[in-house]
C-alpha cells in the first residue's frame, strides 16, 4: 500500500469518527486459523440506523462514504452493504492468510497506520495428546 493509500485510509477513519460521533459502529474481526498455519480473517462492519442516517445526508451512498477499491485490490473479498429492517447495515470483508506475517498485514490492511492490531502472535502446539492453536494480537 503507498503512503497516500494509507494517509486517505487514516483521512477517512478521523472523518467517520466525527461525522459519527454518538453513533454505534461495531466491528468485529474473526481469524480462523488452520493446523498448517493458513488462515482466513473475516470483518464484519455494523452501523446502526443513526449511523447510516448521517452517513447518507445529501445523498450520499455507504458505497461512496467508505470506499474499499483499495483493499478488493489487495486480495480481500468484499460483500455489498446488507440493509437491516432496524435500519442498520453491515458490511464483511474476507481475506486468507498463510502464516503469522501475512496475517499481521492483512490485519494491517484494515487498520491503516494506527497499528490497532499490531503485534500478531500464531502459536501452534502439537503433541501426542493435545492440539492447540492460538492467535493474539
Amino acid at each position: 500500500m503507498t503512503a497516500v493509500t494509507v494517509l486517505r485510509r487514516a483521512c477517512l477513519l478521523v472523518a467517520a469518527v466525527l461525522v459519527l460521533a454518538g453513533c454505534k459502529v461495531d466491528a468485529q474481526i474473526h481469524i480462523t486459523l488452520v493446523e498448517d498455519g493458513t488462515g482466513t480473517v473475516t470483518t464484519t462492519v455494523t452501523l446502526d440506523a443513526d449511523a447510516v442516517r448521517r452517513v447518507e445526508a445529501n445523498g450520499r451512498t455507504l458505497d461512496a462514504a467508505f470506499p474499499l477499491a483499495d483493499l478488493g485490490a489487495a486480495g480481500w473479498e468484499i460483500t455489498p452493504w446488507v440493509r437491516d429492517p432496524d435500519g442498520s447495515a453491515s458490511i464483511e470483508l474476507t481475506h486468507t492468510f498463510t502464516g503469522e506475517e501475512e496475517l499481521a498485514l492483512r490485519l494491517a490492511e484494515l487498520t491503516g497506520p494506527t497499528n490497532l492490531l499490531g503485534d500478531v502472535v500464531v502459536r501452534q502446539d502439537r503433541t501426542f495428546l493435545r492440539t492447540h492453536d492460538e492467535v493474539s494480537v
